[in-house]
């Protein structure tokens, strides 16, 4: 029954190594790679380290011929044991790297979403410049309509009037502002908080460490919330409710640890989505 365990930790250990087989251009791009890299970062260095003690201590546990059953098993023991050691040596660089990769490909999405972003474009028509001396009283200045499609009268307007129809316009568009969804993603060090609005969306965020509550001030008339949704999907938020401030709608978030809040970021529509997204993190 003990070689039955030594022989199962022997394979466990073998299960554990790293294959970087390849061609040959493969090895020597990964060799320059890893160059700068950190010695206990690089995987090249930990072989390296691994190695040496494997090759010393096999020959120091063959170079002795033992006829004792019971020495040659307590001798396995205490290598087995050592390898144990090493191995735990290793992994904390090991989930070190793993945490780094899994950050990097975060960052790597968010920068392509940025960069598809589609530019807007500036299509307000030019007035065209009257000439200074056409402007003289009892002067009449003649323009020429540009061309268009759409065979409907001209109708001309003040300034007065543009500027009603825009704070009419504001004044619609602040009224009818919501959030429409309400997204969470628990990731193994932060849990990340999606808002989804129709309209660009001003709020400010405030976060107690020592709570652990984040209160999320927003401009919104309306808040779609699924509570029960949200509490199934995250096992970090303890509870989440809406309250009516003013008029507005805040959102209160209540959390079971955090430790930071990251900056929040606001994605303009393209083409994933129509909606402003705004997103932030809190880190554990």
């Amino acid at each position: 029954m003990l070689c039955f365990f030594l022989m199962a930790g022997l394979s466990g250990c073998g299960m554990l190594g790293l294959d970087f087989s390849g061609s040959r251009d493969d090895k020597a791009r990964i060799k320059a790679e890893r160059k700068d890299m950190p010695e206990d970062f690089n995987p090249d260095v930990i072989d390296e380290r691994l190695s040496e003690k494997t090759e010393d201590e096999s020959a120091s546990l063959f170079g002795e011929s033992l006829k004792d059953d019971s020495a040659r098993i307590t001798r396995l023991e205490n290598t087995v044991e050592r390898m144990r050691s090493d191995l735990d040596d290793v992994l904390p660089s090991i989930k070190r790297l793993v945490a780094i990769e899994t950050e990097i490909q975060e960052l790597v999405g968010q920068l392509k979403t940025l960069i598809e972003q589609p530019r807007s474009l500036n299509l307000e028509p030019q007035r065209p410049q009257v000439p200074a001396d056409l402007t003289a009283p009892g002067s009449t200045v003649m323009t020429t309509p540009a061309p268009s499609n759409n065979t409907a009268p001209v109708q001309t307007s003040t300034a007065a009037e543009e500027k009603a129809k825009k704070e009419a316009n504001v004044a619609k568009t602040a009224s009818g502002l919501s959030i429409s969804e309400i997204r969470v993603a628990d990731y193994p060090s932060k849990i990340r908080m999606v808002f989804e609005s129709s309209n660009k969306l001003n709020y400010d965020i405030n976060f107690d460490a020592q709570e652990n509550i984040v209160y999320v001030q927003t401009n919104a008339k309306q808040i779609s919330l699924n509570k029960s949704s949200l509490m199934r999907k995250s096992a970090v938020i303890q509870d989440i409710n809406v309250i009516d401030r003013n008029g507005n709608k805040d959102i209160a978030i209540a959390l079971r640890k955090g430790r930071l809040l990251s900056k929040s970021t606001t994605i303009a529509p393209n083409k994933d989505s129509r909606a402003y997204r705004h997103f932030f993190d809190i880190t554990f």
